[in-house]
């Protein structure tokens, strides 16, 4: 559906944007929490597991935030083929975790 900007569809857009990027970061900071933590217990069964939890929520919460930024730039609600999504996103997590 196409919708243009401060329309009552672009408000959700941007409503979910702002939810998934807030998910994304808090995730993420697990992930980063649970790695120095796990670092220091010797790689702990439980540790590991919890950084691989914190690592996929950060992963779906990050591909729903890039999902929605294209769709509002796009000012369309269709559905984002997943080769672009896939290419973005692989784009951006070696971005991110190069950076660290």
């Amino acid at each position: 559906m196409k919708f243009n900007y401060n329309d009552e569809i672009d408000e959700m857009v941007v409503k979910v944007t702002v939810h998934e990027f807030s998910r994304c970061t808090l995730a993420f900071n697990s992930f980063i929490h649970l790695s120095e933590k796990s670092y220091r217990d010797n790689q702990s069964t439980i540790a590991s597991v919890l950084r691989y939890n914190s690592y996929a929520l950060f992963i779906q919460h990050l591909y729903e935030y890039l999902v929605s930024c294209m769709k509002r730039d796009r000012n369309n609600t269709k559905e984002i083929p997943n080769d672009q999504i896939d290419i973005l996103i692989n784009t951006e997590v070696n971005k991110i975790l190069r950076n660290m």
